[in-house]
Parts: C-alpha cells; structure tokens; sequence
C-alpha cells in the first residue's frame, strides 16, 4: 500500500472519528477514543491492510465498477498474439538508465525533515533543562509511592522550570513537580499523583511519540494535524475520568478547581510529555462536571463502535484472483478441419469439442476473422473512441497493475495503437485473428491461427486480458511447476527462476527459442522437455509436445556467464524456421532489408550470415518495445554489432551500429 493510499484511508478515519467524538463524547468512555486513535495509527504507519468483505473501499470498488463502466462494445475487439516461436520475450531484463527521483518526494522528504527536526529539537531542549531536576523530600509523596508500586522504576522530581507537573520517560518514567508545589496541600498532590501515575501506566508518551512519527510521515495531510491535537486531548480526558472514578464523583468539582489553578504559562513545545495544560481547558472541564458512571449499555455501545469502524474503514477489499489463465478459455486444434479441443480453466485440462459444445452451445460455429481492410478501419475507429475518453478525462478504468482506477492517458491509448499496428503486421505475414465471441457467463472469447500449419490458438478472459503471451505461456508451463508473480517475476515450484529455456539447438552455433527469460536474482535455471514431431514430409519439428520442465545441474547453474546472456552475445535465435511452421531466417530479416540488412542462407545449413550496408554482422539484435527480443549471430563470425531502433509508437524506423 502506498503513503498517499495509506494517507487518504487514514483520514477517512480520522473523520469518521471526529464525528463520533463530537455526538458522543460525554456518552462514552474516554479511553475509547484512545483505542480508536490507535487503530488510526495502525492505519497511517502499517503499509498493509487485511482483506475483508466488509470493507467501505470493497463497496466503493463496487460503485466505481458501476460508475465507470464506458460500455464499450465488445465485439470486435482484438486479442493480442506473438505467435508460437516468433519471438523471444525476455520480461525480466531492465535498461540502465539515468536515475531520477520526482520532484514530489523530494518535496515530501523535506516536509518530513522539518517536522522530525522541529520534535527532536524542541523535546531536547526541554530534556536538557528537566535534567536540573532534583528529588522531592516530601514523606506524603514517599508514602503515596510506596503504596501505589508499578512495575517500571519511577522517579518524583521537582524543578524550578516547570509551572505544572508534568510526565517523560517511556521505560524509566519520571514524574516533574514545579518546585512552587503547595507540599502541605495533601489533597492536589494526591490528584496530581493519580494523573500523572495514570498516564505512566497506560504508556501515554509512548501514544505521543506515535502519534509525532504519523504526524512527520503524513505532514501534507491537514487531517492527521486535526487528529494530533484531538488525540492529545483525549489522552487529558481519559486521564481526568480516572482520577474522578477513583478519588469518587463527589470529589469532581475539587478535581476541576485544581486543574484550573494549575495552568502551565508554558515557556516550551513539549511534544513528548504528559502535563496539566491549559489547551482546551474549558473542554476538560465540562467533561468532568458532566461525567457519569458508565453504563452497560455504554460500554456495548463503545465496544460496538471500536469493532465496526475497524473492520469498515482499516480493512481492504476482497483482492482479486491474480492467475487469471484460471478464468481464461483456451482453444486449439486445425482450422480447416475445426478439429478444436478446449479447456476452461486456463489449460489444466482439455475437454473435446463435443464437450465443450455440450457445457456452451454453437459458441465454436459463431467463429469470424478479420479481414485487413476491414481490421485497419476498425483500428482506426478504435482510437478515436479512446482518445475521445483521453478528451473527456471524466471515463475511468481500473488498472489491475497500479490497483487503482485512473483516467485515460495518451500514452495508454498510444500503447493499444502500436498493439493493434503490431498484430495487423502479423495478418499481412498470413496470420488469421478471429473476432470477440461473449460468451453467456459474460467471458469474451477470441484467437488466432498461424501461417501455413493453421494452429489454433484461442484465448478467453473474463478480465480482458492485455498481455495474450504471458497468459498462454502461464497455460502451457504451469503444470509443470512454472508461475508468475503479479510483478512478472518466474518461479519454479515456488522457486525463483534465474534463467528459463524453451528451445532446441539446430547446430552451426544456432538455436531456435520459444521462450527465454532471465533474471538475475534467480536461484535456479530450468529448461523444457519436449517430444520431437515428425511433419509427414520427411521433417521434423523440435517444438512438439511439452512433456516437462526440468532444473539445470548446479555445475551447469555456477558455469553460466549471465553477462553475455544480457549482451545477447551467444547465437540464440527466437525463430525455428520452417521446422516450426514459423517464418524463416529469409522472411524474418525481409522485413529489415530497407534498413540495409541482408541474409544470406548457407548452402547446406539451417543458418547463415547476416550483412549490414555489406558488411558481416557479428550480431544483430531487435528489441521490440513491448519486451520481445530477437537476436542472431552469424555462422561466419564478424564484429559488428546491430540493433533495431523503433519511435515512441512501436514503428520500426531503422537499424544503427551498437
């Protein structure tokens, strides 16, 4: 949870609880405003909440659901795909760059600075002269002491500093009576012990150093100040009402006049002492006089009120399920035989067409694809919709990545036009998308076909899902032990996963890779097992059935060179040439001829060079901006180095020397 989250919810409360206080604060006990201002506490310093569904913020998700929802159609909205062993996403591999703190929190550290310095400070300096501080010789205080014995060493002083007593110290408690003290008057040094031995037992200071920390934490907010002072008053009115419940109501209006004649002319802030106090004096008056034997129906009422605003307002919502592939529906088979299979929890088991048709009627026979033109006009149209949403600035969408819900911005729809540019590239390439099928339980169905084999490879979310390959390599890895963290972070059976590889070798120092992924904070490197296919044609396919994931030996984990895997230095190839029903080495780099790049094929071999203006290229690298890497190394050596360069939408625009 973030500060401004924590900050807002903690007013919330703040709020709530200053209402309370103003209707009910001579109908309750005093302490349970103490308590509720600790929850308050809880709330702004713990970064975290528990779950619940009686949560305010769980109702408010509801509503904005509601509030919200923009009604766009879904019909016809496209689903992403990068194809099987197109591209090799590498998602845990970060740029360096230039390290930048926003202005905000610099603004924020300030403002806590300030304020820690302004408490630290002003309870020194009042420290520094409290140390001049000698013992009392007095037999009444003495005798009081030894008859009221706490657990924690207490020391009675007396200073010529001081107006009123006061009390600091959290382990060794000491209690400050002005040297002025009328010693003979029994009576008002009784009061004032009891008042000042109370706070010492319930850790009042210890409330305040608390409550300075929030204060520091949450300066901007001009609710955690309101509850500052009230709280601060609360701790004197709870005070107040046990000297009354034990010296006896009858004595109240004795209680009241000494309090009046020992107001502190302050001479300094002491934020982390407990004293008599002339703020908000005539409050504490008023409650005295008014103070009553707390009935039963009080103390249910109190209990009733600490219970509820805990659970309603300090509790979060229900959090959603993160493994979204559970809710998803995946399709696969032939297209021109419609031979599909389907699963409907995210790839953990496959039902026949039969069966699914049986579960969801005529949903596989209401199958349409896009046509080029037809699909370039509805980009087009797509984006004016959301720009006009970026426009209004009032439509908002819940982002499931920040958890909050946030206005359209002109980067989000700039992000969903270079998606859309991206999969109308793959149609001209021969890939065949179907269009959004909504299914009865309010799920959307949609898929794509590749190239030649005719692959089926269908999706379905109920969460509109953005990122299709993520979602499908969870489907096809999971279970085998893989998963992914809500931050894209791969694991292993629980395992954090350093180095992944789905590929085979096709030998001249190439490879062909489905998937690879790296991150360095791994502790483990895994790889796929799979069964060859044989195509019919006398070829072979090395990316057929997945039948396991299997560790690294540790020797083979310690002899990795993770740098040259970042340099993207060794010859992996993310395309498995016609073995795959891909594209070739010849058709990936047609697209990059423009720019100078030209692929020559050896005789006799799967691979070859790569040439730049005519020169060899030692590497050559395509960093997509949506994460997908494709690299190759020349079977002939070299030593140049090459890279794509893309603008801000996605568009390739050339290639340049690294």
């Amino acid at each position: 949870m973030s500060l401004l989250k924590m900050s807002f919810s903690g007013a919330v409360l703040i709020l709530v609880i200053a209402i309370i206080r103003g209707l009910l604060l001579h109908k309750l006990p005093k302490r349970t405003f103490l308590i509720l201002w600790g929850v308050v506490l809880c709330r702004l310093l713990l970064p975290f909440s528990i779950p619940s569904q009686f949560s305010i913020y769980g109702a408010a998700d509801i509503l904005k659901s509601r509030a919200y929802d923009t009604n766009l159609p879904l019909n016809g909205t496209p689903v992403t795909y990068s194809g099987t062993a197109a591209v090799n996403t590498v998602s845990a591999l970060s740029e360096k760059g230039e390290i930048r703190i926003p202005y905000f929190l610099i603004l924020w550290l300030a403002g806590l600075l300030a304020c820690a310095l302004f408490f630290l400070i002003t309870h020194l300096r009042c420290r520094r002269e409290y140390k001049t501080a000698l013992p009392v010789d007095n037999e009444f205080v003495k005798h009081w002491q030894l008859e009221h014995q706490i657990r924690r060493s207490v020391q009675i002083r007396q200073s010529d500093k001081i107006a009123a007593p006061l009390t600091y110290g959290i382990f060794r408690p000491i209690v400050l009576l002005p040297k002025k003290t009328d010693w003979a008057d029994e009576t008002q040094l009784r009061y004032i012990l009891i008042h000042e031995f109370t706070h010492i037992r319930y850790f009042d200071t210890l409330l305040k150093l608390l409550m300075a920390a929030a204060l520091c934490l949450h300066w901007f907010n001009p609710f955690v100040w309101l509850m500052y002072v009230m709280a601060n008053r609360d701790i004197e009115l709870s005070c107040d009402e046990t000297v009354v419940k034990t010296v006896g109501e009858a004595m109240k209006s004795v209680y009241a006049l000494i309090l009046i004649g020992l107001e502190e002319k302050k001479s300094c802030h002491t934020p982390f002492v407990n004293n008599f106090s002339k703020n908000a004096m005539e409050e504490r008056i008023t409650s005295i006089m008014k103070m009553k034997k707390t009935s039963l129906g009080g103390i249910l009422l109190a209990c009733g009120l600490v219970l509820g605003i805990t659970v309603i307002f300090t509790t979060g919502s229900l959090a959603k399920n993160a493994d979204t592939t559970k809710n998803s529906v995946f399709m696969a088979g032939t297209l021109d035989g419609k031979n599909y299979t389907y699963s409907d929890n995210g790839g953990a088991s496959w039902m026949t067409e039969a069966e699914y048709k049986e579960k969801n009627p005529d949903v596989a026979e209401k199958l349409e694809f896009w046509k080029i033109d037809e699909f370039e006009k509805w980009m087009e149209q797509e984006k004016e919709v959301y720009q006009k949403l970026v426009n209004d600035g009032r439509q908002k969408f819940y982002d499931s990545e920040s958890n909050q819900w946030r206005s359209w911005t002109q980067q989000d729809v700039d992000d969903l036009y270079a998606i859309w540019q991206k999969q109308l590239e793959r149609m001209k390439q021969g890939y065949q998308y179907t269009k959004e099928i909504e299914l009865p339980n309010g799920a959307v169905m949609a898929g794509s076909f590749e190239p030649e084999t005719g692959t089926a490879v269908s999706s379905t979310s109920s969460d509109s899902l953005s990122n299709q390959t993520d979602q499908e390599l969870l489907a096809q890895y999971r279970s085998y032990g893989i998963s992914f963290d809500k931050k894209g972070k791969m694991y292993y059976k629980k395992e954090l996963v350093r180095y992944f590889w789905d590929g085979t070798d096709l030998g001249d120092s190439t490879a062909a890779v489905r998937y690879e992924y790296l991150n360095k904070e791994g502790t483990v490197d895994v790889h796929t097992t799979r069964m060859s296919t044989d195509n019919g044609d006398g070829s072979i396919d090395p990316f057929g059935k997945l039948t396991g994931i299997e560790k690294y030996s540790q020797d083979e984990f310690n002899k990795r060179n993770l740098a040259d895997l970042e340099r993207t230095s060794e010859a992996v190839t993310s395309t498995s040439g016609n073995s795959s029903g891909g594209e070739t080495f010849a058709q990936k780099f047609a697209r990059y001829k423009e720019y100078g790049i030209e692929y020559r094929e050896l005789d006799g071999s799967s691979s070859g060079n790569v040439y730049y203006k005519g020169q060899l290229v030692k590497t050559f690298v395509d960093k997509e901006q949506d994460g997908g890497v494709f690299t190759f190394q020349s079977a002939g050596g070299g030593e140049m180095v090459v890279h794509t360069v893309y603008d801000k939408n996605g568009k390739l625009i050339g290639v340049e020397k690294q």
